[in-house]
């Protein structure tokens, strides 16, 4: 959750007067509303301006309609609306003539009034530029030329790489709801049956329980024998049906109460191969001895290598940009820090972090195993508990 003093803290480092958030998924991060635009991913269409200085309070920049639906949600006291092609009318208010309503929306003259009126009509200002569109950009500097736009897309994703102890009770939920659909769908993996049957039941259990979305973006990565070296999606390709001595392979997550899960799992359906029993062993030792070394103060970098060696020690060849992510509100279940060689960032208690080794052999198969845990002040608290093991789990 949004923490604005720590926020500001960041901020006042990095040197910037003060922040735009202009994307769906930091608006949702900042305010804790879902945003229309959320289905749309219309970029824009809400923003946030936050100034450095403490004694200026946030602006969150909505279209009239989203505001009459999210201002009793909303803590901060300064929303400001712009005008959108959607007619409505509020009970018990005469309605007065105006001119007629734009094709679309411009919040842009909002953000610009909101800017001057927080002192932020000069100075460093900090922008999501990976994530925003150039014309948002172009139009903001155009309207206030004495600003220096700089790229903060990382600070958003420091602010959200440590939760509260709320963020942390719902990853512990959605981890459940996860884990308790896809038993479901485990439950009816047997000989002849379909990847879209597997994936519609994950689907189906995980809605049922809470999700909001079931799937990465709407997708269930999932696959079975040789195919699952190419990291399938069940949904775009050939139907798949399962056969005796396959590799079953999953990639799973759901969105839940505004945080998201990403964890993966690799099954046989009857007895693995000798050549299939070792390398999945290899990898979920090497997965494991990650995991048992988390604790704060030791570096990303050093769980990246702890888990190369073990690997490296049976398959010399293999090699990995990362071996896991952090994990927030999305929409992309891996954001940074990143557990990789380039990354010497300590850890810290209240991150959330998806371990993962994955290896895919096109022509063979691809195995990885993915558990989220939480960094806690003394070691780890592991959030995902369904079998590692090859056996599907009854």
């Amino acid at each position: 959750m949004f923490n604005l003093k720590s926020a500001r803290g960041l901020m006042q480092n990095e040197g910037l007067d003060g922040i735009i958030v202009s994307t769906t998924d930091n608006f949702r991060y900042v305010t804790g509303c879902y945003p229309r635009s959320i289905l749309s991913r219309s970029l824009g269409a809400e923003i946030v301006v936050i100034p450095a200085a403490e004694n200026e309070e946030p602006a969150v920049i909505l279209s009239e309609v989203d505001a009459e639906g999210l201002r009793d949600m909303i803590a901060f006291g300064d929303i400001r609306t712009f005008e959108s092609w959607i007619y409505f009318e509020v009970e018990g208010c005469v309605q007065a003539v105006t001119k007629p309503k734009p094709e679309q929306y411009d919040p842009m003259a909002t953000v610009v009034e909101a800017m001057k009126d927080k002192g932020l009509s000069r100075g460093i200002i900090g922008i999501e530029e990976d994530l925003t569109s150039a014309s948002f950009c172009r139009k903001l500097k155009e309207a206030l030329p004495n600003i220096n736009l700089v790229n903060a897309t990382k600070l958003f994703y420091e602010m959200r790489a440590i939760k509260e102890p709320e963020e942390l009770e719902k990853f512990r939920k959605a981890v459940k709801v996860t884990e308790d659909a896809l038993r479901a769908a485990l439950a009816i993996a047997k000989v002849g049956v379909t990847d879209r049957d597997i994936a519609q039941e994950f689907k189906k259990i995980a809605i049922a329980l809470g999700a909001w979305v079931a799937g990465h973006c709407g997708h269930m990565i999932l696959g079975f024998g040789p195919n699952t070296g190419k990291y399938p999606i069940a949904g775009p390709h050939p139907v798949a049906t399962l056969e005796e001595g396959q590799l079953l392979f999953l990639d799973v997550g759901v969105y839940y109460d505004g945080v998201i899960t990403d964890m993966g799992r690799a099954y046989v359906i009857g007895e693995p191969s000798r050549r299939m029993a070792k390398w999945h062993e290899t990898i979920l030792d090497a997965q494991r001895k990650i995991v048992e070394n988390i604790r704060p103060g030791i570096r990303f970098c050093d769980l990246f290598h702890i888990g190369m060696e073990k690997m490296k020690a049976v398959y010399p060849q293999y090699t990995r940009g990362h071996l896991g992510h952090s994990i927030s509100i999305g929409p992309n279940p891996e954001e940074p820090p990143f557990i990789s060689a380039q990354e010497t960032r300590e850890l810290k208690p209240g991150m959330v972090l998806c371990v993962e080794v994955p290896y895919y052999i096109v022509g063979f198969g691809g195995i990885d195993i993915e558990d989220m845990v939480i960094v806690t002040d003394d070691g780890v608290e592991e959030l995902t508990s369904l079998s590692r093991g090859m056996k599907i789990p009854e």
